[in-house]
């Protein structure tokens, strides 16, 4: 049972990482913060008959996640990546950071939905792949085939860019394989 004290911690201490998780799936802001109001609003009225056999902070991450994909698909809105997506190349290459996030954002759009959220799962919130046939309901299998062929995709995406801007395609390899 969760008590209300305990509950306002567990809001303050996760909120916005949770936040976070969220809005880089739905890529709008206004959904993110409802997505995760609805998490812990379903979490407060089911307090008193919570009985956990995971850690809160895992419990919360994966509500968080299904209730974006649920919002995502109910709004029908293209998913994008946070913005604030820092980058670290080693051989110092000067990255335009637009134009990468244009581009992977461009790449990451051409897959099909499932792809697309398997990628963004494994790729962007770090979900390993029995976490995401978990959230999706699907094969180990299927995740990590799906997952292939995003990479291949995404792969030869950046390829065709390659020659304008041959840093970018190194730093996509570097990044995501």
């Amino acid at each position: 049972m969760l008590q209300e004290e305990e509950f306002k911690l567990t809001f303050t201490k996760h909120y916005s990482s949770l936040y976070n998780v969220s809005l880089n799936i739905i890529r709008d802001q206004d959904l993110a913060h409802d997505a995760v109001q609805d998490v812990f609003t379903k979490l407060w009225n089911k307090r008193k008959d919570l009985m956990l056999s995971v850690p809160i902070e895992i419990y919360l991450r994966k509500a968080v996640v299904n209730t974006s994909l649920n919002f995502l698909k109910q709004n029908t809105r293209q998913v994008y990546l946070d913005s604030d997506f820092e980058f670290s190349y080693e051989d110092n290459a000067k990255i335009d950071q637009d134009n990468f996030m244009k581009l992977l954002e461009q790449g990451i759009g051409s897959l099909s939905p499932k792809i697309k959220t398997i990628f963004i799962l494994s790729r962007m919130e770090g979900l390993d792949n029995q976490e995401i046939a978990d959230h999706l309901n699907i094969s180990k299998k299927t995740v990590e085939n799906q997952l292939s062929i995003a990479l291949k995709k995404l792969k030869e995406y950046f390829e065709t860019q390659r020659s304008q801007n041959p840093d970018l395609f190194h730093f996509f390899m570097i990044s995501f394989f």
